[in-house]
């Protein structure tokens, strides 16, 4: 029977990275691999590459990276069994029932545990939507809800597209079947689904409503929404509280089922509410989300810049519509994309579901997103609208406090170029010079902020030690899919295992595995080399070594065999123990014996290659000043540029340069 390690296998192989990490940033073709904007840090350029034929994603700014699991771990804030249970239910694979001894590390399960983890909150809201949709569906206590979905005209496909229920008009339906279920109420509470008054037994939260289930990311219910159904009832809506699953400020109805229209179109549209997102999507205008209950937020624009290259916010036509819209600039800020901003005004209808339920409403709607107006146009247009009527004095108070407002806002935490770009064009639409908007600006500093170009230092990739930097990238080489040519297996793995000792576990883990393979004559495939790797940071730092070789023609036995022959000098001059500072010499490094002196010709060809580019023929070639986290270019040629005295007197040879970024 499969066990633990099989099943990440299974779905690891089935889960293809560029396809993954694509339904949520897009991704650029740069020849065999893509690179796009970091999900995992405030990125202005992309800066992280996925790499399809080694499985792994890293960051070359922040050091982010690992497996398919990782990034599904990082970007939803998992765990590892609930990442592979999202990627398992994406490839169709049934995962092996649990058991105590199938987890590594002695990990309970989280059934047994007192604290409940994100997989109990799913499962609790599974178990509800089970519930509510069976009320909806058939049963006598869904009557007037099944009315209510007839009146508002919503097509029974986009009741099973969006999966909406029903509660009964009782204290104790969910609670009910909850017993009758076995099923344990902590999660249930945790959720928001049921409730404990004075009393100790719990009740119904959500009662007598149509129910919406929210959807994340990947279509699991993270929370729900329910209307009344009877008109006399309060409050009209009523959401599930904030949980580990649910934070309205990042969660948007609908993008489960938009994603793909977004990304086709590269435009989001934005609504507020459950029934204007159900209204378009049943109208044919499928790119659309809604917000809930709360303003357009820059957690929502993080969710959506990734999948589309402008967002319409679409707003009602009243007061609160107006006010909404003219907050809209405050996110543009921190969004990295382009916003615009589309009225109902002047059309007789108050929303897009009473708008799509008249005759050419579609097409009005339409008309109207197409000629939304961009969110800094139409933010000069108010302030001068505004400023009207306004003496002098009174109009230059007005735009500092303006200004001031759009610094608080996120304007002066933008880098010195981003910031001076925005000025101007808000200049622009102001029709006032650029000088103008920047000492306004300038004015509307407060003492003691930090400048406005400060950028916060990232974390930067894991140190590693030399050999472990040559080791990853001679395992990035293999990876490559050329094989190993006429390099004998067992020289290739005695390389491998130099110093092995001493590396980090996921790399000797990653390492040991590389070694069964070739010894048994398997083509090394990178599905089962990450198999062995357990946690993200471990993904992380073994990612960051073989993603640093991104030469898209791919390695030659060339390079594979001076990255062998690197390692085997390490192991070389490490046998030779010599005193610091003494001078390394083919003569002293013979003494290693029979096998020794073979190395040590090795070694000397290397020093001859590095005279002839100029260097020093003693220096030791395998010690290296590159940019750490980073392996440095195998290619012999490149190797080495030149030799640098050390302090103590004893050469040391330099890289070609450090480890490329992003190209």
């Amino acid at each position: 029977m499969p066990g633990f390690d099989d099943d990440k296998l299974r779905v690891l192989e089935a889960s293809d990275i560029a396809e993954v990490i694509g339904e949520y940033v897009k991704l650029v073709p740069k020849g065999r691999e893509f690179a796009c904007l970091c999900p995992f840090h405030d990125d202005h350029h992309p800066s992280m590459y996925v790499v399809p034929h080694k499985r792994m994603f890293h960051c070359f700014v922040c050091g982010a990276g690992g497996d398919v699991f990782t990034f599904m771990q990082r970007y939803h804030g998992v765990e590892f069994p609930e990442a592979m249970r999202m990627l398992a239910e994406r490839a169709g694979i049934e995962l092996t029932p649990w058991k105590p001894e199938a987890r590594p590390g002695g990990v309970r399960a989280t059934r047994d545990e007192p604290r409940l983890s994100r997989a109990d909150l799913i499962e609790a809201n599974r178990a509800a939507l089970s519930f509510f949709r069976a009320i909806l569906r058939d049963h006598p206590s869904g009557a007037a809800a099944r009315a209510l979905v007839e009146r508002r005209g919503i097509a029974p496909e986009m009741v099973e597209r969006f999966e909406i229920g029903a509660s009964p008009d009782r204290w104790d339906g969910l609670v009910q079947t909850i017993r009758s279920k076995n099923l344990r109420d902590a999660a249930f509470l945790a959720t928001g689904l049921i409730k404990r008054g004075d009393r100790p037994e719990p009740y119904d939260a959500l009662r007598n409503r149509l129910i919406f289930p929210i959807h994340g990311e990947t279509g699991e219910p993270i929370a729900f929404g329910g209307r009344r159904v009877n008109d006399e009832e309060e409050p009209k809506y009523l959401n599930s509280p904030e949980t580990p699953l649910f934070s309205k400020s990042k969660v948007l109805f609908g993008l489960p089922m938009a994603r793909d229209r977004i990304r086709k179109a590269q435009r989001a549209v934005v609504v507020e509410g459950y029934t204007d997102v159900i209204a378009c999507h049943q109208a044919g205008l499928t790119n659309v989300v809604g917000t809930l209950g709360t303003a357009f937020t820059s957690g929502h624009a993080q969710k959506l810049r990734g999948q589309c290259s402008e967002i319409v916010l679409l707003f009602d036509g009243d007061d609160a519509g107006q006010a909404a819209a003219d907050r809209a600039i405050e996110v543009l800020f921190g969004a990295r994309v382009d916003i615009r901003v589309a009225m109902l005004t002047g059309i007789g209808a108050k929303d897009p579901d009473e708008l799509l339920g008249r005759p050419g409403g579609s097409d009005k709607l339409n008309a109207i997103l197409d000629g939304a107006e961009p969110v800094i146009e139409r933010w000069a247009r108010r302030v001068r609208e505004r400023q009207a009527d306004m003496g002098p004095a009174m109009r230059a108070r007005f735009l500092d406090d303006q200004v001031a407002r759009l610094a608080e806002s996120g304007l002066a935490t933008l880098s010195a170029i981003e910031r001076d770009s925005m000025l101007a064009s808000l200049a622009s639409a102001l029709g006032v010079p650029s000088r103008v908007m920047a000492d306004t600006f300038a004015r509307a500093q407060r003492p003691g902020r930090r400048d406005a170009g400060e950028r916060r230092e990232s974390a930067g990739p894991p140190q590693l030690r030399p050999v472990d930097r040559f080791r990853l990238h001679l395992l990035s080489g293999l990876l490559d899919g050329g094989g190993i040519g006429q390099i004998a297996p067992d020289r290739l793995v005695r390389a491998l295992r130099v110093d092995l000792a001493g590396a980090p576990g996921a790399i000797a883990a990653v390492t040991e595995r590389a070694c069964g393979m070739i010894e048994r004559r398997e083509a090394l495939d990178a599905a089962a080399l990450l198999a062995v790797i357990d946690s993200p940071e471990a993904s992380a730092l073994v990612a960051g070594g073989l993603a640093a070789d991104r030469a898209g023609a791919g390695t030659t036995e060339a390079d594979l065999l001076a990255g062998v022959e690197r390692l085997e000098a390490h192991a070389l001059l490490a046998a030779g123990a010599e005193p610091k500072g003494a001078r390394i010499g083919a003569g002293s490094v013979g003494a290693a014996g029979g096998e020794g002196g073979a190395m040590a010709d090795r070694l000397a060809r290397l020093r001859e290659l590095h005279a002839g580019h100029g260097g020093n023929r003693e220096a030791n070639p395998y010690r290296f000043k590159g940019r750490v986290g980073g392996p440095e270019s195998i290619d012999r040629r490149e190797s080495v540029q030149g030799a640098e005295r050390s302090e103590d007197g004893e050469d040391e040879a330099h890289d070609a340069g450090a480890a490329p970024g992003p190209r």
